[in-house]
């Protein structure tokens, strides 16, 4: 899903998810690193990737 957004060059899970005590109405925290500034529009459409790739909401 990550391949689709190549401005971002790192990802890192945290929170419950990461930890294994996530429960069905966890949310998906995650940081991303890019060579650059985000627009926006990429910021949405990355949330939005995630969000419907993983089930879950995303912070």
């Amino acid at each position: 899903m990550l391949a689709r957004h190549p401005q971002v060059n790192f990802a890192m899970l945290f929170g419950s998810l990461a930890r294994g005590t996530a429960r069905p109405d966890s949310d998906l925290d995650l940081a991303v690193g890019a060579d650059r500034s985000l627009h926006a529009d990429e910021i949405i459409a990355l949330i939005s990737d995630l969000a419907m790739a993983t089930g879950r909401p995303v912070d």
